[in-house]
């Protein structure tokens, strides 16, 4: 059985401190401390980055993880979550 500690440790290898403005997007659509005003804020920052003069390769690596944001944002967005 795996123990958190080595869940962190792993989880900080394969995402190192996040350098680039999409990672720091990605960063906080992956960690776990969402409530209903963190995803929606969360979801305007993605929104004005896809809007912004970020490279298309930028773009293309931090659409890869907003599905989850979509997903969670719905769920707000329908009175789901609080």
């Amino acid at each position: 059985m795996t123990n958190y500690e080595d869940v962190r440790k792993a989880m900080a290898k394969a995402f190192p401190k996040p350098e680039k403005e999409w990672e720091r997007l990605r960063y906080r659509i992956m960690s776990n401390s969402h409530n209903a005003e963190s995803i929606i804020q969360l979801r305007k920052d993605v929104d004005a980055f896809l809007k912004s003069e970020a490279s298309s390769e930028d773009k293309k690596k931090l659409l890869r993880y907003t599905e989850s944001l979509a997903i969670l944002a719905d769920a707000v967005d329908r009175g789901l979550m609080k």
